[in-house]
């Protein structure tokens, strides 16, 4: 056969496979597309949050700010993921470790203290009201368990009352040179 030819009917089949391959995927375009962005013929509809800290939040992120005169960095809402990753050991079977990260992956805490070098030196939740809620206690208990093996200090403190915790002024002046 014609090279040309050949080339002709090689090209053919591509194409015809091609619309056959777009054909045959239109549903599943389709049910990704609705997976991803949400119901069909458009995605859902985004808008700024209306605050990116609650009030008792952004009086805790003024006071670490302020105690710390500089000899650290605040990060506000850090992901629990991003801050303690899974023990090797611990895992015996495959998927283990995108278990054990699904559970701390959704998490956050409120605030992560970096000091030299910007290594977390220590984390702050600021308990509100909802804390009380069973859900939460769970959740609480769960992350003060993932932040003791990490070996990461979780300091809990009431809103508004961050000058009257002990253990947030210890973290502090310990990261200000003093003793603990």
């Amino acid at each position: 056969m014609e090279p040309e030819i050949m080339t002709a009917i090689s090209w053919g089949m591509v194409t015809t496979g091609a619309i056959g391959l777009i054909a045959a995927g239109t549903p599943l375009v389709r049910a990704v597309s609705r997976s991803l962005f949400g119901r069909a013929g458009g995605i859902f509809q985004y808008q700024e949050a209306s605050a990116f800290l609650t009030k008792p939040e952004q009086q805790a992120f003024d006071y670490l700010q302020k105690a710390l005169s500089g000899r650290g960095h605040v990060c506000p809402k850090v992901r629990i993921a991003d801050l303690v990753d899974v023990d090797p050991t611990s895992l015996r079977e495959t998927g283990d470790r995108m278990r054990a990260l699904g559970h701390i992956a959704q998490k956050h805490v409120d605030f992560v203290v970096l000091g030299p070098g910007y290594k977390p030196v220590f984390a702050v939740e600021v308990d509100d009201a909802s804390h009380a809620r069973e859900d939460r206690r769970a959740r609480d208990v769960f992350v003060n368990e993932v932040f003791a093996q990490a070996g990461l200090s979780l300091i809990r403190v009431k809103p508004f009352k961050l000058g009257r915790s002990r253990a947030l002024a210890a973290a502090i002046d310990t990261l200000k040179g003093g003793q603990p």
